[in-house]
């Protein structure tokens, strides 16, 4: 059999056309099973007396408009251009790596010490800093220099 009379220039446009047509259906398909398994967002995620403590205010850790912030943060400083469409890129984007999560923790101790001592972390003596980076550590935050501290799990 010869190759012009199997394959002829229709034949291969009607192949290319349904194999197109089963791949976008396939690709809408699945599309549509991640949106609608998408993981929900919470409209508040709220922390209130941490292992059995009575007591404890009430504190708003964060909402709905702060993880839509930092989604739009993670896409614009290239977290999306990372990896593949399977979510490599979320090992590799940049504001989950050492530099930035030790640049975070260094500003959360610089607002510990602020709060507690008035002064910016560097500011203060070194037996203050360690007590800082003690209670970091442990999971004791304190609010502000009179309240009592809140528990959390890290």
């Amino acid at each position: 059999m010869h190759y012009s009379i199997v394959f002829t220039i229709r034949r291969l446009w009607i192949i290319l056309a349904a194999s197109m047509a089963v791949m976008f259906t396939v690709l809408l398909y699945f599309g549509g099973e991640i949106y609608q398994k998408a993981p929900p967002i919470p409209e508040k995620v709220v922390v209130e007396g941490i292992d059995g403590a009575e007591g404890l205010p009430q504190v708003t850790v964060y909402e709905r408009q702060h993880i839509q912030r930092g989604q739009n943060i993670w896409q614009v400083i290239g977290g999306m251009q990372r990896g593949s469409v399977w979510g490599h890129g979320s090992y590799l984007a940049p504001d989950w790596s050492a530099d930035w999560l030790h640049r975070e923790a260094k500003a959360l101790l610089n607002i510990y010490s602020h709060r507690q001592h008035n002064k910016g972390f560097d500011d203060i003596s070194q037996t203050e800093q360690e007590v800082l980076i003690a209670q970091k550590k442990m999971g004791t935050i304190y609010l502000a220099p009179q309240e009592k501290p809140l528990k959390y799990r890290a």
